[in-house]
């Protein structure tokens, strides 16, 4: 795990070129939903750590709209996790993520960024990592 360095990779730039997004701001947004529903996820140690080792681009998405409530959201797996992304989208004004192939390609690009710098699936339920990990190797082939 990295500690807190400046980002020379933009992170924010690599997913919205994956995405296919024109508008770096309507990244930005769709990241911040898939991290604020990761956020709600993990128990409060975890959610704290994060905030040591996240990269910096990534950590101002990650600390907005910070209130950490506790690890309320019982989600067990992948599909469970892009259906509260899309949730969460839904309730904004401008929502992002129109359909749950949106969510869900958001979702694993973001876990994928997330499991290279911080290894993050180890923080997730072994339902969830397994998912992921089937998901993107799909993906890549």
């Amino acid at each position: 795990m990295n500690t807190h360095q400046i980002t020379k990779v933009d992170h924010i730039n690599r997913i919205q070129q994956a995405m296919g997004h024109g508008q770096r701001e309507d990244t930005r947004k769709a990241i911040g939903r898939v991290m604020h529903v990761l956020r709600d996820m993990l128990p409060e140690k975890d959610a704290y750590t994060l905030t040591y080792t996240l990269p910096s681009d990534l950590l101002i998405i990650y600390l907005s709209a910070w209130p950490y409530k506790g690890a309320n959201e019982d989600i067990k797996h992948l599909d469970e996790m892009v259906r509260k992304v899309k949730e969460k989208d839904a309730l904004k004004t401008n929502s992002i993520l129109l359909t749950e192939i949106d969510a869900l390609q958001c979702t694993l690009l973001v876990l994928e960024t997330l499991e290279k710098e911080v290894g993050i699936l180890s923080l997730l339920p072994t339902s969830i990592q397994l998912e992921v990990r089937h998901a993107l190797i799909h993906s890549a082939a």
